[in-house]
């Protein structure tokens, strides 16, 4: 960290960057100042998600499923927890929504274009409408452009990105590599010590992991044990839902399989649809998450929806584009950060 004398004797201080700390990374690591200061080499970002009955995908892409129904840690780190709320339904669970904490506040986002801002200390809450900003000095604060997820900015660096409209999908800075915990794993490069519980403990029970990170004290019941629902159905079901998932090996998305495996994901599918054929919301998320984990990865999946398959309908005012931009201006946020073209539906 270094120090200079500004204007009218003000004296401001920040971290030195990596290049002034003589650190490089050759490959695809990149030189991250953590909010230590200190600089050092790191994946440059990894993502999480929940989606379906739900299907987790970790930090480290490790797959698994867990039917707790209550609220869970999806990542922990020194600065920062983000949980999720899980709903019980038809023997498995649903992600329902999720909270931020950070600085002594939370963040409950649950869709719409409201939250709820608690305040921990005095427990006090109020309704705040969105885009909403929270400065906490110049350099550290929330930015939530609606009421599904937040961006938190630490020294004015993005450092988590979560969305809960279902699916659920976090974003992680490398500064967090090898520093984070909960249900979305350790991320390492390693997915073989991804379920370590509350107390730091290597476990083998998916549902000894998952309930050991219940967030609150919800009263809620034991997870059940995993099971096939393909096992319960009839056979013409069965086949029903091969044909349905039978999608994710057509174009448009033959374009991503080689970069990222449709294995897990056509399973997820079949396995949402053995639950219940008729809750398309279901189905598709596992879809959206493929795709979005295609679009993280450089290969965008483009006009995969159709009538027949995750028809997405949008309020009146708002138009369906394929591939447009993750955020907009709006009359009370011209300038929204981090707001770059990519394509996103």
């Amino acid at each position: 960290e270094s120090c200079s004398c500004g204007l009218y004797g003000q004296i401001r201080c920040g971290c030195l960057d990596a290049r002034d700390q003589g650190v490089t990374c050759s490959g695809d690591k990149i030189a991250a100042v953590g909010h230590d200061c200190c600089a050092k080499c790191v994946p440059p970002s990894t993502t999480c998600s929940a989606s379906g009955d739900p299907h987790y995908v970790t930090f480290d892409e490790k797959h698994y499923d867990f039917q707790g129904s209550c609220t869970y840690t999806l990542v922990k780190t020194t600065d920062f927890e983000l949980r999720h709320k899980n709903k019980a339904g038809n023997g498995v669970s649903y992600n329902e929504y999720c909270q931020l904490v950070f600085d002594s506040d939370l963040f409950d986002t649950r869709g719409g274009s409201t939250f709820q801002l608690k305040d921990l200390n005095s427990g006090k809450t109020k309704t705040a409408s969105t885009p909403f900003s929270k400065y906490y000095n110049e350099e550290d604060y929330v930015f939530c452009p609606n009421g599904d997820g937040c961006t938190l900015y630490i020294k004015g660096v993005k450092v988590l990105s979560y969305n809960c409209a279902r699916p659920a999908d976090v974003w992680i800075h490398g500064t967090y590599y090898e520093k984070t915990q909960g249900l979305c794993g350790t991320w390492d490069g390693n997915q073989d010590n991804e379920y370590r519980d509350k107390a730091g403990n290597s476990v083998t029970d998916v549902n000894v992991f998952g309930t050991s990170w219940k967030a609150s004290n919800d009263d809620c019941p034991n997870p059940p044990d995993p099971t096939d629902p393909c096992e319960k159905v009839s056979r013409e079901e069965r086949n029903w839902a091969d044909q349905f998932c039978s999608q994710y090996r057509k174009s448009p998305f033959t374009a991503c399989h080689s970069t990222v495996d449709i294995t897990q994901y056509f399973k997820d599918c079949v396995f949402d649809t053995c639950v219940d054929s008729s809750n398309t919301d279901n189905i598709c998320e596992t879809a959206e998450s493929y795709t979005k984990a295609c679009s993280d990865a450089g290969v965008p999946v483009i006009g995969w929806r159709t009538s027949s398959f995750c028809p997405l309908d949008c309020p009146d005012t708002m138009v369906y584009k394929k591939c447009g931009r993750g955020c907009n201006p709006t009359c009370s946020d011209a300038n929204p950060p981090d707001c770059q073209d990519t394509c996103v539906e």
